[in-house]
This record gives structure tokens, C-alpha cells and sequence, in this order.
């Protein structure tokens, strides 16, 4: 039986291997994905640089052609426009209603 180490190892060899010769991008920035920011302990990082984006919004949509690797930072800042996006419709909704009760 191998050890965990050896079988660390491994992973770490195929991740490493993957990621050089796919060069996956980044979806919302399309830079390249590095194994580096994928796999702390290869790169000496305390924190993974990567995420899956769900491509049509559905996390529970886990079908390969829905997901989709992201830059960690990237990922969260696209939600965070969605949310923003999401308060200033619901703010204007109630401004437009309370203009409506004023007419």
C-alpha cells in the first residue's frame, strides 16, 4: 500500500500536469489559471486562488459544461455586482411604487 505522501504526490504531480498542458482561463478575467494558485502547498501559498463558476446561475446544476474554473477574487466580485444589481432593482421598485402613490 502507498503511503499518503506518496499518493499527495501524485495528486500533486497530475494537478501540476493538467493545468500546464490544458491552460484553463480564467472565466471572467480569461487570464491564464496557474497550478500555483490552485494548489497551496505545491506553491508555498496559505490560500487557493481558485473557484467553479456556475455558468447559468444554478449551483445545483453541476453538469460539466456549467461549470467553469474561476480566479477565487474574480468569482466573488461577480457576485457581488449581482447582489448590488439585485438592491438597486429592489430600490427602485419601492421608490417607483411610492412615486406612484404620490400621483
Amino acid at each position: 500500500m502507498k503511503s499518503k505522501n506518496s499518493k499527495l504526490e501524485r495528486a500533486k504531480f497530475w494537478i501540476k500536469h493538467f493545468v500546464e498542458t490544458t491552460n484553463p482561463k480564467c472565466y471572467f478575467c480569461r487570464t491564464a489559471m496557474k497550478w500555483e494558485e490552485f494548489y497551496p502547498n505545491i506553491s508555498g501559498e496559505q490560500n487557493d486562488n481558485w473557484t467553479e463558476h456556475h455558468i447559468n446561475g444554478n449551483h445545483s446544476d453541476n453538469r460539466p459544461k456549467n461549470r467553469t474554473p474561476s480566479h477565487t477574487g474574480c468569482h466573488r466580485s461577480h457576485h457581488r455586482k449581482l447582489e448590488e444589481m439585485a438592491k438597486r432593482e429592489e430600490v427602485k421598485k419601492v421608490f417607483g411604487e411610492i412615486e406612484g402613490d404620490n400621483k
